[in-house]
């Protein structure tokens, strides 16, 4: 074979020395095979002797060092300075908040709330720095570990963690962890490589619907909060969409899981009342409908400039600082910065769907879309409710909410996406994602 003789591994070999990524190397040597062995055999049917052909060949392809170096600058990492601007964008908007939140405490300072803020910004940072250099494809032949690790530490924190304001958390020493608040995301990661190992089992649909579904759905239910389950099952559900392209099954499996979140639910007061009031605030206003007449007054009320900060809303509101955060920004400062958030929130997405698009591999694009799809809900849903469009199910707002823990699952969630992308060109396509699914 053409790749077997002597100059033509030497001029391979010279050329990817000049290329970093390691990763890009099989593609390289491959593609410049092929291109080298046509230009070999068109000279040997003209009859020139194979070794002439060859050098003859090699001389037409250029310079290694000039081709190196091209095919360096095509395959370098990369980074998505749009996405990145997007993260910054509602890392500065959350400390506003709690600083904001922090002024209007009664007797609060402004950085009671903000330093707490820049202590979870810097481990998230260190976190989003980690998964941007971290190799994704490495997940794959782990998924199914993960999934196991992910599924029994659910368990485990049920059991054998302590309950902080009515959530599980796993105590490891003088750290809590949110272990629920991470599985929605942690679930996300392992679900991708599942779904593609499984691809050829003939039992495909029984074990990613026991697994991937209804495992993790009985789990949530009877030991989380119902937003952990919607933020999951939403994720999961457009992973599914993405891969399959299969509406029939994907639309079986939305009408399934409704129904068992509805049976779910009907065992608990609170999501019912909360859907109650969502319908019919009037039916209840002191009681669970109070929230939604409170925010709608608030927001309403604020006009283009907001009331300013204030204790009132303070005192109004409850939970401000995590789950009515949008509420307190806009009747303190106004339409105008309820417009800036949600233009953020329209820059970001779309950032992260441009991201994803980029990126060739399907493993990659796979979980990128699963990743993206879950924190673009988290943020839509989050803002709806705020603006009493949809039941408030106690979602934290994406960056703006205080909380150390989904702050760094955040953080880390974007720094894997931007990993992804940064090897978008450092990994072959190995065929497009159509002649990858199922």
């Amino acid at each position: 074979m053409i790749r077997k003789h002597e100059a033509i591994r030497a001029y391979l070999n010279d050329v990817c020395s000049r290329v970093r990524s390691q990763a890009a190397h099989r593609d390289i040597r491959h593609e410049l095979e092929n291109h080298l062995e046509e230009l070999v055999l068109e000279r040997e049917e003209d009859g020139m002797e194979r070794d002439e052909a060859v050098l003859w060949a090699i001389r037409q392809m250029g310079s290694p060092t000039e081709v190196g170096d091209g095919l360096h600058s095509v395959h370098r990492p990369r980074m998505h300075w749009g996405l990145l601007v997007g993260v910054l964008m509602f890392v500065i908007l959350g400390i506003i908040a709690m600083f904001a939140v922090g002024q209007a405490m009664i007797g609060g300072s402004g950085w009671q709330y903000a330093n707490s803020k820049l202590v979870a910004i810097c481990l998230g940072m260190v976190l989003m720095g980690f998964f941007y250099f971290f190799n994704y494809l490495k997940i794959r032949s782990v998924s199914f570990a993960l999934y196991a690790v992910i599924i029994v530490g659910m368990i485990l924190t049920e059991l054998l963690g302590i309950t902080v304001n009515g959530s599980s958390y796993w105590r490891f020493y003088f750290i809590s962890i949110d272990w629920f608040g991470s599985s929605p995301y942690l679930l996300m990661v392992a679900a991708p490589g599942m779904i593609m190992n499984w691809k050829n089992h003939k039992w495909f649909w029984l074990l990613t619907t026991t697994t991937l579904l209804v495992v993790p759905a009985v789990l949530f239910l009877s030991f989380s909060t119902l937003s952990n389950l919607m933020l999951y099952l939403a994720g999961y559900l457009l992973l599914l969409l993405f891969m399959t392209r299969n509406w029939w099954v994907i639309g079986i499996h939305g009408i399934g899981m409704g129904l068992l979140m509805f049976l779910g639910i009907i065992k608990k007061d609170y999501p019912m009342e909360a859907l109650f009031a969502f319908l019919n605030p009037e039916r209840d206003p002191q009681g669970s409908g109070y929230l939604y007449r409170v925010a709608e007054e608030s927001i309403r009320s604020a006009g283009w400039w907001g009331h300013g900060i204030s204790e009132e809303i303070t005192r109004a509101i409850p939970k401000i600082p995590t789950d009515n955060i949008a509420v307190f920004l806009i009747s303190s400062f106004g339409w105008a910065f309820g417009i800036v958030i949600l233009l953020s929130l329209v820059y970001f997405v779309g950032r992260l769907l441009q991201s994803n698009r980029a990126v060739r591999e399907p493993y990659g694009r796979a979980l990128g879309m699963g990743l993206a799809g879950m924190i673009s809900f988290q943020l839509g849903y989050s803002l709806l409710m705020s603006l009493g469009l949809v039941p408030m199910v106690g979602m934290p707002f994406p960056f703006l909410s205080f909380g150390g823990s989904h702050l760094m699952i955040e953080m880390a969630v974007m720094g894997m996406v931007l990993g992804i992308y940064r090897r978008k060109d450092m990994v072959g396509s190995r065929g497009d994602l159509n002649a990858q699914r199922l």
